[in-house]
């Protein structure tokens, strides 16, 4: 029994080989890869700590709709965008979330519009990139 074991097991691996070596299961070059579907929005985290947004930088499509959630580790924030008139407020150890969408190509200046804490350092660039 332990002869036909071995010849089984022999076949098996030579079989795998067989198949591995023909390029089973791989994609060749004839063969477009599968393209994700493409969501009508999608969402972007910000995390707000003093003296700082994580990511301080964020790039997105033109006229693209997004979810932007806003979470504070600490005391109260408001991120805000002037030239967008974005205005969002969020309280210490909360998370709020907005959909945002915007139509114009640029790069525009978030911070943090609690007294101090731009002058800190609390701002960062929104991207906006022609899709």
């Amino acid at each position: 029994m332990t002869g036909n074991f071995h010849i089984l097991l022999l076949a098996s691996l030579t079989g795998l080989a067989a198949l591995a070596a023909s390029g089973c299961g791989t994609p060749d070059a004839s063969t477009p890869a599968p393209t994700p579907p493409v969501a009508e929005s999608h969402e972007i985290g910000i995390t707000a700590a003093y003296p700082e947004f994580e990511p301080s930088s964020i790039t997105i499509t033109r006229g693209q709709a997004f979810q932007l959630s806003l979470s504070s580790m600490d005391p109260s924030h408001i991120f805000r965008i002037d030239e967008l008139g974005i205005d969002i407020v969020v309280g210490g150890g909360e998370t709020v979330t907005r959909e945002i969408k915007v139509d114009r190509v640029g790069t525009f200046t978030f911070f943090c519009a609690v007294p101090g804490h731009r002058e800190a350092g609390m701002e960062g660039t929104l991207n906006v990139v022609e899709g």
